[in-house]
């Protein structure tokens, strides 16, 4: 044999093995590793954070000795617990909140018999103790909610004394308690926390103010203090959130206007953004576009009309773009790169919406409708960064088809002569029916759950899993992903290993609940998180942390030798191939 012979032979014994090993099912689940004590029957781990670096996991447990619970740090490598927050108090209920920015202390809500408490406790384990930062009794009001801003910690306080005010305050994660400042002084309407700028921006009254924590005690008005101004009727801010968007009415409590203005201020730098509105209309929804080089904003008319208009962030005068014919619209969602805005509108068919595509400068005359005449929009997703829709349709229930069912087509948003292609269909004659949202899409694929259409060769279950390509020819088939599991009922999905696999939760009967990971090509059996089952039931909230392959989820027994919820980590298995995604071979037309 000839030395390119030898070559060409061992190339092709090394294609088949490749092959082999893409095609055979991936790799047996690894055994989990339990990070908790086992717990006895009522007790055990029922919330976990982690370290940035997904090396360090904070749980909050219950040891079935008193009702309050402490939080533990373990190495995800396993080893002994060790309790961060101090001996709890006999009776308590307690709740996780997060890390700081830099990840030194856990945060955590205490609620005690009579009063409430925000606690802090270090997490390197250098002390078995915690830090009250707050302590609120049940006779002023409770801790409503909590915020991070880098280091620095908001709580909202509701007040019983007066229903419907509340008060906000800050603190240094690190305490003490003595350096709280108050940020308000009438009660706070509105607020959200500035992570980026260590700060908050908030409504008092009538008016829309800013903070930072390198000035805590100095807060920044925002808005206009133009003659006639009437109070701050709501805000967004942009992605970045070094600008804010508000709304706010002059002289006539109809005639409001969008005005944008820096985080920090001044009031003096605010802009009013908005050109002529439709007589009649007010401003009933607005926004940044992702990429911040436009707002979207709509008006309402007195008979539930609705324009849509754009207008550039960098104008220096107030202007709008018209983006629709009719008044007409309903959802309105924008492409990342923030060159296009897609709607629903009736403006063809009373009875049925259609999904257009407009630029986000107009005209409205070039709005392109995306879907046909055969069928109603209900539903939308944006994919693959802007360059695919996905529709969810009713079939011909507008038309008052009983056979109808809802199905999802993908279809491009930037080649016009694209037509909508089917993405649920198992073959011409089994169609999907859509059940429980839209779907997402995990890697390059979209996964959604349905049901098999009933009456056709094979009836589904209630609630099964599938994934389908985004690219490739007109029709992809649709692969089911709980292939083993003929009586799935799929409740929850999420991605792990950048799409590659998709983590799924099934519930079998009710109140059990089994984890398993799956491919997220399909193609191969689905695999338990943990293999001992269907003997013990898996948590119905698996997390993949920041790694995107580590699995943390908790187990209890099953009634034959009961236990509390124990705290396991699994791994995703490495995939050779993601598997034939090219020319027609998976699809059917």
């Amino acid at each position: 044999m000839s030395r390119i012979s030898i070559v060409v032979f061992l190339w092709t014994l090394t294609r088949s093995c490749l092959l082999f090993i893409a095609l055979s099912p991936a790799a047996a689940t690894a055994q989990p590793l339990q990070l908790s004590p086992t717990y006895p029957q009522g007790s055990g781990v029922w919330s976990t954070v982690w370290s940035a670096d997904s090396q360090w996991v904070y749980y909050l447990a219950t040891d079935g000795v008193v009702d309050c619970g402490s939080v533990y740090r373990v190495h995800r490598s396993g080893g002994d617990s060790v309790r961060l927050s101090g001996p709890p108090p006999p009776t308590c209920s307690l709740d996780i909140i997060g890390l700081t920015a830099n990840g030194d202390r856990v945060i955590l809500l205490r609620q005690l018999s009579s009063s409430w408490e925000l606690v802090t406790a270090r997490t390197d384990g250098s002390g078995d103790d915690s830090t009250v930062l707050a302590s609120i009794p049940d006779s002023v009001g409770e801790i409503y909610d909590v915020s991070l801003s880098g280091q620095q910690l908001i709580y909202q306080v509701l007040l019983d004394s007066l229903p419907n005010f509340s008060e906000l305050y800050w603190v240094p994660a690190q305490g003490p308690a003595s350096a709280t400042t108050r940020l308000d002084s009438a009660g706070t309407d509105y607020w959200r926390p500035l992570d980026q700028h260590s700060g908050i921006i908030y409504t008092d009254g009538p008016h829309l103010y800013s903070q930072m924590a390198a000035a805590p005690s100095a807060p920044t008005r925002l808005d206009s203090s133009l003659p006639g101004a009437a109070p701050v009727g709501g805000f967004k801010v942009e992605d970045s959130q070094d600008r804010v968007l508000y709304r706010a009415a002059q002289e006539q409590v109809v005639n409001q206007n969008l005005f944008m203005v820096p985080t920090v201020g001044p009031a003096s730098a605010s802009r009013k953004m908005n050109g002529e509105l439709l007589a009649d209309h007010s401003i009933c929804f607005w926004d940044f576009v992702p990429s911040g080089s436009h707002i979207v904003f709509s008006t309402c008319g007195p008979s539930f009309e609705r324009a849509l208009f754009s207008a550039r962030t960098d104008a220096q005068t107030p202007d709008n773009v018209r983006l629709d014919q009719a008044a007409a619209v309903k959802v309105v969602r924008y492409a990342p790169g923030g060159d296009a805005v897609f709607f629903l509108s009736n403006r063809e068919n009373t009875l049925r919406n259609d999904l257009y595509r407009v630029p986000i400068e107009g005209p409205a005359s070039a709005a392109r409708r995306l879907n046909n005449d055969a069928v109603a929009v209900t539903d939308f997703a944006i994919a693959d960064n802007g360059s695919t829709i996905v529709m969810r349709t009713d079939g011909g229930e507008w038309q008052q088809d009983p056979s109808a069912i809802d199905e999802l087509y993908r279809v491009s948003a930037v080649d016009e002569a694209a037509v909508p292609a089917l993405l649920s269909g198992l073959a011409p004659d089994q169609r999907i029916e859509v059940t429980g949202g839209m779907g997402t899409q995990i890697g390059d694929r979209w996964v959604y759950t349905g049901q098999i259409n009933p009456g056709t060769a094979k009836p589904g279950p209630p609630q099964e899993l599938f994934s389908v390509a985004l690219t490739g020819p007109r029709n992809r088939t649709a692969r089911r992903l709980n292939t083993n599991l003929e009586q799935a009922q799929v409740t929850s999905y999420q991605s792990a290993d950048e799409g590659r696999w998709t983590v799924f939760t099934d519930q079998p009967i009710v109140g059990q609940f089994r984890t398993f990971m799956v491919p997220t090509h399909g193609n191969t059996d689905a695999l338990p998180v943990f293999p001992l089952l269907p003997a013990w039931f898996d948590s119905r909230s698996p997390r993949i942390m920041s790694d995107d392959t580590t699995i943390l989820f908790t187990i209890r027994a099953d009634e034959i030798s009961p236990t509390g919820r124990t705290l396991y980590r699994n791994v995703i298995p490495p995939i050779f191939s993601d598997g034939f995604e090219t020319g027609s071979v998976n699809a059917w037309n």
